[in-house]
Parts: structure tokens; sequence; C-alpha cells
């Protein structure tokens, strides 16, 4: 049957297409992929992938500055140090 679920790989190739400027960023997307990994099993499946993507272009802009700051929260303690930008 059909994978239904984006591996890192995956995430990055369809990101770079769908935003070139996106490129060189391969910690931000790593970051990102994280983010809209809910579950954490390692891969982004269908719903992950639209609940992220719909905070990452039309959300509020509360939602995507939460969103930011879980990207940039790399260790995820609540604060973003210098180290993690």
């Amino acid at each position: 049957g059909l994978n239904n679920e984006l591996t890192h790989e995956q995430f990055f190739e369809v990101m770079i297409e769908a935003y070139p400027s996106y490129a060189g960023e391969g910690m931000s997307l790593a970051q990102l992929f994280e983010s809209f990994d809910t579950d954490q099993s390692g891969t982004i499946d269908f719903k992950e992938f639209t609940v992220g993507m719909s905070r990452l272009t039309r959300g509020t802009l509360q939602e995507k500055l939460e969103l930011m700051f879980e990207v940039y929260d790399v260790d995820g303690d609540g604060t973003i140090s210098v180290s993690e930008l």
C-alpha cells in the first residue's frame, strides 16, 4: 500500500520545492520537521502536515509566533538561547 507519511528527506524535498528560500536552511527545516511531527514518530502524516502548514501559512500571528518559537526552542526548555539561533 501507499505510505502516507513523509520522512525527513521527503519533507525537505517538498518544502524546498514549494519554498525555494529554504534551500540553504537545513537546520531550520530539521527544526520545522520536529515541530510538525507532533507525535514524535520520526515521520509526518497527512494530518500533521496539513495542521503544520496551516499554522505556517494561514495561522494567526499568535499561531505563527508559537510555531516559530517551537522551531527555534531546540531543547524544548521554553526559552530560546543564543546557541539555538
